[in-house]
């Protein structure tokens, strides 16, 4: 859902850059500065579907190296005293 409004938005940036509208309650001098110095095609490039999607995935391969390497080290961790615990306890 999310992927498509973006995509939507860039569409309507499009549509703004391109037409000769003004909106009645932004002043004259703010549309200028907005025609003039904003690239709506490269906002609107940004804001395609398939750049989210690839952006999400990477998103979250990269989270799920993150926890699976912290369970990692967590296993690890208890691994490690179970030995030096029993080693402990077997001395006793």
């Amino acid at each position: 859902m999310i992927t498509s409004e973006m995509g939507h938005m860039g569409h309507l940036l499009k549509q703004f850059s391109e037409s000769e509208l003004d909106i009645p309650f932004m002043p004259d001098g703010i549309h200028e500065f907005i025609k003039k110095y904003v690239d709506f095609d490269y906002l609107s490039g940004l804001m395609k579907t398939d750049d989210y999607v690839k952006f999400v995935e990477n998103v979250l391969t990269s989270t799920w190296q993150v926890v699976t390497s912290g369970i990692s080290i967590i296993v690890g961790l208890l691994s490690w005293f179970i030995p030096v615990c029993d080693f402990h306890n077997a001395r006793l």
